[in-house]
């Protein structure tokens, strides 16, 4: 089971939980973020690739 929560000091906030239907929402924020955002590349996007690098070593890949 996949839940994505918000985290603030010691509180958290569930944002999805299945049956939520979350992958579709995110990819239609995603092409709506592109379209009104005139396709610029966002230099932050950089960080992914970061952040996928610590969560493949917290996982042991």
């Amino acid at each position: 089971m996949f839940v994505a929560e918000r985290f603030r000091g010691t509180a958290a906030e569930t944002i999805a939980a299945p049956p939520d239907d979350w992958g579709g929402r995110c990819a239609v924020a995603w092409a709506r973020q592109l379209r009104l955002g005139g396709g610029a590349f966002d230099p932050q996007a950089e960080q992914l690739v970061r952040v996928a690098e610590v969560l493949d070593a917290a996982n042991g890949r």
